[in-house]
This record gives structure tokens, sequence and C-alpha cells, in this order.
């Protein structure tokens, strides 16, 4: 995937010069299972994978994903995933959420993205 943003109906996706992919969701968005594996299927096109090493995720504006989403997301092979949100009540579900339905990868909440940034460089090889 090139810098070039895809757009979907619910995201922008594009990976950066670091090889980050980034997922930035419109706003209002509340995902299901097929957003999800639209956007697994638009990585595979373009990156030849459907799990990038390194994930920013902008979850500030996204109204959540359904449960069967989660799961698609959570059996995925990702180095690290960083999660973007500007609410504590954000973090609050969120953190609800993986504490029982944790995933396989290393998640972190981040209020800035230059912080998720360094944070994913550290899983970089």
């Amino acid at each position: 995937m090139s810098n070039e943003k895809i757009h979907t109906n619910k995201a922008d996706l594009w990976q950066d010069k670091e090889g980050i992919c980034h997922l930035n969701y419109e706003p209002t968005a509340y995902l299901e299972e097929k957003d999800i594996a639209e956007q697994l299927h638009l990585l595979a096109e373009n990156i030849g994978t459907t799990t990038p090493d390194l994930v920013m995720v902008n979850g500030r504006y996204t109204r959540g994903m359904s449960a069967t989403a989660r799961h698609l997301l959570r059996t995925q092979s990702y180095k690290a995933m960083a999660v973007v949100v500007d609410s504590s009540l954000s973090r609050l579900v969120f953190d609800f959420l993986r504490a029982n339905q944790p995933p396989h990868f290393p998640v972190k909440l981040f209020r800035d993205e230059e912080q998720a940034t360094e944070w994913l460089l550290r899983f970089k090889e």
C-alpha cells in the first residue's frame, strides 16, 4: 500500500513511509464484520497481506463495533496495534473489552498520534 489513501464507506486506509498501516474511521461509524472484512481484503490487494505488522486505528469518532467485528480483528496476527481515542469513556469501554476478550498481539490506547507512532515503531524490525 502506498501513501495514497484508499477510501471505503467507513474508513480511509493507507500505509505511511514507516510501514504503519493507518485506519482512519469516518465520524460516527459503527463497524460490522463486513466492514472489517472489506478492509482486510483491501489490505491484501494493496500490500500483499491482510495482516500488516503495525496498525494505527483512529477511533476518535467511531460509535463502536459489533462483537463479530471485534472477533475478526482480534484473530489477526499484527505485531502491534495503537488505538487513538479522545475520551475517557472510550478508554474505559476499550479497556473493559480488551480485558474480557484479549487479542493475541499488543494493543495500547493513546490520545496522541505522535506517541502512538513512537510506540508502534518499537515493534518494527
